[in-house]
């Protein structure tokens, strides 16, 4: 990346959301970040989506197994129904003796 690549990567962001402005009783004022606010919001916006991330994945993880869970439960709700219907009684149902 060139010097100048590297500096509209910096100031950009910092004109956009780093200045602000503000009426100081009937006169414009602008209010920018210093350098070392400006890195540290980066750092925490960073990790803030980092974490979000994550926590999106186990939320979709958690919804996962709660359909694999459902699915086994069909399957084996499935298999007991077979068993009782082919006259082989709970008892080989729960004890599983073919």
């Amino acid at each position: 990346m060139s010097r100048a690549q590297a500096l509209c990567k910096r100031l950009v962001p910092m004109l956009r959301d780093f200045i602000v402005f503000e009426d100081d009783g009937g006169r414009m004022t602008k209010k920018m970040a210093g350098c070392h606010q400006f890195h540290a919001v980066l750092v925490a916006v960073g990790e803030t989506l980092r974490a979000a991330q994550f926590q999106a994945i186990l939320i979709l993880a958690d919804q996962f197994a709660h359909v694999l869970a459902a699915r086994a439960l069909a399957a084996l709700t499935d298999v007991t129904r077979r068993y009782i219907l082919a006259g082989r009684g709970l008892a080989s149902v729960l004890f599983w003796s073919a």
